[in-house]
């Protein structure tokens, strides 16, 4: 992730257990993220998905940083406006296998040290359940704070009990990195 410290991976992969489809629009799985909890109150400054295409779509997609409706309590869901952004990423260049792609935020959001925050996927197109990106999940419950959500028709929910998203974010200053499957990660300057 550029604008960040570096970080050594010691990573291990999650279990696929059925990608979280993110389709656009406002209808089913129109959007989808993350919920976590921030370990350090450096800032955030990017994050890491491993993403996958399914079909030929060809809009974007971005990822921003909410606010939970419980900041100090997992089970809560994004509110407000987006804390941090990235700039839109083109989906037709995303693969058709799962790949770590890093993305950065525009600007870094410093987080309140552990309330809880969102990380959302979102697309710029109409939905189409032909041509969309999934975001890797783990159903093994490896990330104890906080768990996959996703929007279906304008309300947001969980996706099931114990799922994660595979993702990465990235601290400016951080001795470690919040991840999933890892929760771990050590960082040198």
């Amino acid at each position: 992730v550029s604008g960040g410290a570096a970080y050594n991976e010691t990573m291990t992969e999650a279990t696929v257990s059925g990608p979280m489809q993110i389709r656009g629009g406002s209808v089913s799985d129109s959007h989808g993220g993350q919920e976590f909890r921030a370990n350090s109150a450096d800032p955030i400054t990017g994050i890491s998905w491993r993403i996958i295409k399914t079909g030929s779509p060809t809009d974007n997609f971005n990822t921003k940083l909410y606010a939970s409706t419980t900041p100090t309590a997992a089970g809560g869901f994004p509110t407000g406006s987006a804390l941090a952004t990235t700039a839109d990423i083109a989906a037709s260049g995303i693969t058709t296998s799962y790949v770590q792609y890093d993305y950065t935020f525009t600007s870094p959001y410093t987080p309140t040290i552990t309330n809880y925050y969102h990380i959302v996927v979102n697309r710029t197109g109409v939905s189409d359940t032909s041509n969309y990106i999934n975001i890797q999940q783990s159903g093994s419950g490896n990330y104890s704070d906080g768990q996959s959500v996703r929007s279906d028709s304008g309300s947001w929910g969980n996706v099931a009990s114990g799922y994660d998203c595979w993702f990465k974010l990235q601290q400016t200053g951080s001795n470690n990195v919040i991840t999933e499957p890892v929760t771990t990660v050590n960082t040198f300057a």
